[in-house]
């Protein structure tokens, strides 16, 4: 039913076209629309698709004349050209609203019939089962690259546990070996080289500097208390009653 009613809406513009003068109606600007057909239950989608593509960009051909305000001979009566050129762009004015209007009336029509088409909404449906299958396979590829990441991740723990153990069994044989060392020489340095015993005679020696030391200061402590250094007062006292001092080089028996 629809396919007729297209058929008349092109046969209308064709007949328009040639009645305003034109020759060939393959000069039309829409004269592709003569090219689809609607078609029927068995048609292909690659057809019902241009067709629907091609009316869905519907524009008129017409010139919508018919619509003027004012005619040739209104214009030409005019006062002058300012008036004229007014007529002029009124008519214009109707014309593209016209038209307007019969291109949105033909749109609507289009969208009306495509979205009842159940050849259309077979194909919508397909393509959402598609898109459908696609997404599952995406998550299903997903979910398997998922466990594969698992699976190595688990294979690389394990290899690294088992050089972590291989190399710790290693280090504990080293260092048995490195305690055997030591038990067979325990004189063994770790800041390099061997150490040597310490001489006792060096700390000896050092003992008795230490002694002489100590008696020098007890020799020069008692060197205080010698006459020179005393008071005087207490060193007059000390000569009067007769005790020697310790500076005296002769001692009177």
């Amino acid at each position: 039913v629809y396919g007729s009613v297209f058929e008349q809406i092109f046969q209308g513009e064709k007949d328009g076209f040639l009645s305003e003068g034109n020759i060939d109606y393959n000069d039309m600007p829409n004269a592709h629309l003569g090219e689809v057909s609607m078609g029927n239950s068995k048609s292909d989608w690659e057809d019902i698709s241009a067709f629907y593509a091609a009316w869905e960009a519907f524009s008129s051909c017409l010139s919508y004349a018919w619509e003027d305000i004012y005619h040739l001979y209104d214009i030409k009566e005019a006062p002058n050209r300012r008036i004229r050129r007014l007529m002029e762009e009124d008519n214009r004015k109707k014309r593209k609203t016209a038209k307007k209007e019969r291109i949105d009336e033909v749109c609507a029509l289009v969208r009306f019939v495509k979205k009842r088409d159940p050849r259309v909404k077979k194909q919508r449906e397909k393509i959402q089962r598609e898109q459908e299958q696609r997404q599952a396979e995406k998550m299903r590829e997903a979910e398997e690259r998922k466990k594969e990441v698992a699976v190595a991740r688990e294979e690389w723990r394990a290899e690294a546990e088992r050089n972590m153990a291989e190399q710790e069994a290693a280090d504990l044989d080293a260092g048995r070996i490195r305690l055997a060392d030591l038990d067979s020489d325990d004189d063994y340095d770790y800041g390099g080289g061997k150490r040597g015993k310490k001489k006792k005679g060096k700390r000896k020696g050092k003992g008795k500097q230490k002694n002489t030391n100590y008696s020098g200061r007890r020799e020069e402590t008692g060197d205080d208390f010698n006459n020179d250094h005393m008071p005087e007062e207490i060193a007059d006292a000390t000569n009067d009653i007769g005790i020697p001092s310790e500076n005296s080089s002769n001692i009177e028996c």
